[in-house]
């Protein structure tokens, strides 16, 4: 049995990866001892002479990434500027990554924040459904919900 999480990532729009490194990383995770990042490949699109960096190929998305702060400090070696959020959502709700920049990785802390609140003050028994094609609207006495 072990631990399965979700894989996720975003970067910025100034991520780019040193090809000859993204290479190199790819041949060591070939090697045991990795899980979730076996055989995973840097995606990259060559452009103005640089690449681009596009994405993380893997063949499975949620599996059991026991490698991912490894991973991480590896991959700060390829990249040469911006950074990427790797993103993990664990199987029972639990979220974590790592941020990565070039030479340095940062872990994510996920705060959850409620925003300002609403208030919601209306009878349930004087919704009224009306619905229009392909649209619907729930309507109460102070109450409006477009669906």
């Amino acid at each position: 049995m072990g631990y399965y999480s979700q894989l996720d990532w975003e970067s910025s729009v100034d991520a780019y990866v040193d090809i000859k490194k993204a290479k190199k990383l790819e041949e060591i995770l070939t090697r045991d001892g990795f899980v979730g990042f076996m055989d995973a490949k840097i995606e990259y699109r060559e452009k103005d002479g640089k690449a681009e960096f596009m994405g993380i190929g893997l063949d499975e998305y949620y599996c059991k990434f026991y490698d991912d702060d490894c991973f991480a400090k590896l991959f700060s070696n390829v990249l040469i500027s911006g950074w990427v959020r790797l993103i993990f959502k664990g199987e029972d709700g639990t979220v974590w990554g790592w941020q990565v920049e070039p030479k340095k990785v940062r872990p994510i802390e996920v705060i959850y924040r409620p925003g300002k609140a609403e208030n919601i003050d209306f009878d349930l028994d004087t919704v009224k459904v009306q619905t229009d094609n392909l649209e619907a609207e729930i309507i109460a006495e102070g109450f409006k919900c477009k669906i």
